[in-house]
């Protein structure tokens, strides 16, 4: 979640230049640094073993990312055009979360494994 939402932060920052004379262009590089997010993730954990159970919370994450953006602008805002843009950053949140990909680190995996390490490397 941090990779996608650091890299949104980053196309945001990128895009101050833009704002002014080409306001679409850098709408779309904060939109475009979520998706750069998860790949960023997902190059980085590409030798971390695949956990089954992260499918399931992606559709959650997204289905969150999706609903809540267009929701609260609805509240607090109201026009249709802003609460367009709340579901077109949510879709690009959601694309990024399911860019990353099912490779989770696990703690508790690291640890079992250095004590299968250890107790092999005492028996041989």
């Amino acid at each position: 979640m941090w990779y996608i939402a650091y890299s949104a932060l980053a196309g945001a920052f990128a895009s101050i230049p833009w704002l002014t004379h080409l306001p679409a262009l850098g709408l779309v590089a904060i939109l475009a640094g979520c998706v750069i997010g998860g790949l960023i993730f997902r190059i980085r954990s590409r030798s971390w073993p695949h956990d089954p159970r992260v499918r399931h919370r992606q559709l959650l994450y997204s289905l969150i990312a999706v609903s809540f953006p267009p929701a609260g602008l609805f509240v607090l805002a109201g026009p249709i055009e802003i609460i367009l843009s709340g579901a077109a950053l949510g879709a690009f949140v959601a694309c990024g979360i399911f860019v990353s990909g099912t490779r989770r680190y696990s703690m508790v995996n690291e640890r079992l494994r250095k004590i299968e390490t250890n107790d092999q490397s005492t028996i041989e």
